[in-house]
């Protein structure tokens, strides 16, 4: 069989995914079919919790179910190619096993065979994500910013109790409902109040922050402790990330709250969860390690949440029957 770079162009992201993280096995070995309509199933119902979130209206129905109708053919001819690259993969690494058992060294089939198949698998993967991102912008365009943050901050759960138990404990952290309240009143104070009392506000937020720990030392005694402290607070750095100090966190909540002042009492409704976990109570280290996740991230591509939730081709019928908002509300907000 010849998989040409044309017949792989659009195999469903979503699809190959899956595949990863539930690899199909030989037919001795078990019934791939019925694998792969369990993490299927799976899928489906992730999307369908995030969608009965989303409260949508009949114009974002309709698109979506647009965009999903021309990814259809995509997802439904990748499954098909998928088992027969697996079949291919299992032909090629059995023996590349064989050959590794003997201890002698590979011949150059066999390396390359091995190789190829992985290659391709991979390629696949990125061409298909590619695919399934484009398909996607159109209904990221209709979406609201209340949507969006629904969206991006989606972690896909079976049961409801699931959900809630998140919620739950978002809402019990008192941290949590204390800063809120301080954005809330900094955004509602006149520019002679806020100017007067910002200094203290910033002072009530940093102290619902988690405190930065320095690294305990290995040195003997309190001599080497002492030096070890000293030499980490000089540095600026704690196990190598940057160590926040006070003074930068103040400054940095100074510009949370100036920049608070700024949006619609409707913008900040919608995102103040996010400003709260993304720039309140998250420290600059854990934003480095957050911007270097992106950075590893951008070199592949990656399967948006609307491509593998919304897209899903699984969930057609499920939008298709279900009953939207009348239309109109879904623009306002809209970024």
């Amino acid at each position: 069989m010849t998989l040409g770079r044309e017949s792989i162009r659009f195999v469903p992201a979503a699809v190959v995914l899956l595949a990863f993280l539930f690899p199909l096995h030989g037919e001795e070995e078990g019934d791939p079919a019925l694998e792969e309509k369990l993490v299927l199933l799976k899928e489906e119902i992730y999307s369908i919790n995030l969608i009965d979130r989303l409260d949508l209206d009949a114009d974002q129905v309709a698109v979506i179910l647009k965009q999903s109708r021309l990814a259809r053919p995509y997802f439904e001819a990748g499954r098909k190619m998928i088992r027969e690259i697996r079949l291919l993969q299992l032909t090629a690494f059995r023996e590349f096993k064989a050959e590794d058992e003997l201890n002698r060294g590979f011949t150059r089939e066999v390396e390359l065979n091995a190789a190829r198949t992985d290659h391709l698998e991979k390629e696949i993967r990125d061409r298909v994500i590619a695919k399934a991102n484009q398909l996607s912008v159109p209904v990221y365009e209709k979406l609201t910013l209340e949507q969006l943050g629904t969206i991006e901050g989606y972690k896909p759960f079976l049961f409801p109790q699931e959900h809630r138990d998140r919620e739950m404990v978002k809402k019990s952290d008192r941290r949590w409902s204390t800063v809120a309240r301080i954005l809330e009143t900094a955004h509602s104070l006149s520019p002679k109040r806020y100017r007067r009392d910002r200094d203290e506000m910033v002072k009530d937020i940093f102290n619902q922050l988690p405190r930065p720990v320095a690294p305990k030392s290995k040195g003997r005694g309190k001599k080497g402790a002492k030096e070890k402290s000293s030499n980490a607070s000089s540095s600026g750095k704690t196990g190598g990330l940057p160590l926040e100090t006070g003074e930068a966190a103040r400054e940095r909540i100074g510009r949370v709250l100036d920049d608070v002042r700024e949006l619609s009492a409707q913008e900040l409704e919608r995102t103040i969860d996010q400003i709260i976990e993304f720039k309140l109570l998250a420290s600059e280290a854990q934003w480095l390690v957050r911007d270097m996740g992106k950075i590893a991230r951008s070199k592949h591509e990656q399967l948006c949440n609307v491509a593998r939730y919304l897209l899903n081709p699984e969930v057609i019928d499920y939008l298709a029957k279900m009953k939207p908002k009348k239309g109109g509300a879904g623009v306002a907000g809209k970024r």
